[in-house]
């Protein structure tokens, strides 16, 4: 409707123009012809430009050209222009190129159905002794997306089981040898660290005891002696005579017939209580015994001593059984030097040892008693 309107005015401002122009066209011909003829027909036209038909009105044209703008649109057709120049109204590319609005690609798009995910396996993977696993997720075949996430699953962790004991057989060449374990998962194997029993027990210083004996009888064979054996009972009575020894390091006859009564090992005695008289040694150098009347009953252990104390380092080597060794070959060693300790420990018919340990902890000291004998009449 705009623009019919603008075309309508443009028509109408070139029809005012046209009649204007007509006008002045004739206003220039009567002035042509005023100046040319006096007659008549020149006088027939003025009044339709001024009542004064004179020669020097003739010069009214200033008045007709001044009028025109009366009687025509022309200023409205000049001022058309800018206003028929609708180049920036009428140009709708802005408007009109609907490119943007009328791709209806996206509007084609949220009419489509949505996508529907198809559902795959991602596979997990196990997890190992020594490294995580993930369980199986799920995502989409087309689009990848995840619609069950992966998780982690933990180490197990090694599961060992001793396939080899370490060697804690105290008659044993390879004693102390690490055993073997091995895991049943990866089938991994590591080394199983040989152990003594806590130092403060009887089980460390009868392993000891045993150790002791084993080098011991190393030396008797070489020497083309019979190896000894430990006896139970007279076991008992050595690590009995082992306390002893810390507080009284010595061949102490009433110690020892303590020890046997105690434990009611050996032989059994009654006798009447007797001493010495002293004074009478003293003065004359004769022996007299005097006897008191009392009885006396008890048990003697009837078998052959040796003692022995060394330093135990415990607060460095704790309960090590490679120091236990250590110890038990020095022992053995220290015995086999003293001739006459090794004249009845590697006599050869004195084929019953017994060995006893005591470890005093708190000085660092360590005790044995090695008791000899023939026979084991006294077990």
């Amino acid at each position: 409707m705009k623009n019919k309107k603008m075309t309508k005015k443009i028509i109408a401002a070139v029809i005012a123009f046209m009649i204007i122009f007509s006008a002045i066209g004739c206003e220039a011909q009567s002035a042509n012809g005023g100046g040319t003829t006096a007659n008549g027909e020149a006088t027939s036209f003025t009044p339709t430009v001024a009542p004064n038909t004179s020669a020097p009105d003739v010069t009214s044209a200033p008045t007709v050209e001044t009028t025109a703008p009366d009687e025509t649109t022309v200023p409205d057709v000049t001022t058309a222009t800018p206003e028929t120049t609708l180049t920036p109204e009428t140009t709708l590319t802005p408007e009109t190129t609907l490119t943007p609005e009328t791709t209806t690609a996206p509007t084609e798009e949220t009419t489509e159905a949505p996508h529907v995910h198809t559902p795959e396996t991602v596979k997990g993977t196990a997890a190992t002794c020594t490294k995580d696993g993930l369980t199986d997720g799920v995502r989409c075949a087309t689009c990848k997306a995840t619609l069950t996430a992966q998780t982690k699953i933990e180490a197990t962790g090694h599961s060992y089981t001793v396939t080899k004991q370490p060697n804690v057989d105290p008659y044993s060449a390879d004693f102390a040898a690490d055993g073997e374990k091995t895991c049943g998962s990866c089938g991994k194997t590591v080394a199983v660290k040989a152990q003594a029993p806590a130092i403060d027990s009887e089980e460390y210083a009868r392993l000891l005891a045993n150790r002791l004996l084993y080098y011991i009888n190393l030396i008797r064979v070489e020497e083309g002696n019979l190896p000894a054996q430990m006896l139970p009972n007279m076991t008992e009575y050595a690590e009995y005579r082992a306390v002893q020894l810390s507080t009284n390091f010595a061949h102490d006859s009433d110690d020892e017939t303590a020890a046997a009564t105690a434990l009611q090992y050996g032989k059994y005695f009654e006798v009447e209580e007797s001493y010495m008289d002293m004074d009478i040694f003293n003065a004359t150098g004769e022996v007299v015994i005097v006897y008191t009347g009392n009885i006396l009953k008890g048990y003697t252990a009837d078998c052959g001593e040796a003692i022995c104390k060394g330093g135990h380092r415990v607060s460095v080597f704790g309960n090590d059984i490679n120091y236990l060794d250590k110890t038990a070959r020095e022992t053995a060693e220290a015995y086999h030097e003293s001739e006459g300790h090794w004249s009845y420990i590697g006599r050869d018919e004195n084929v019953f040892i017994s060995i006893g340990f005591y470890i005093d902890i708190e000085n660092e000291w360590s005790y044995n008693c090695v008791c000899t004998s023939p026979s084991d009449i006294y077990g």
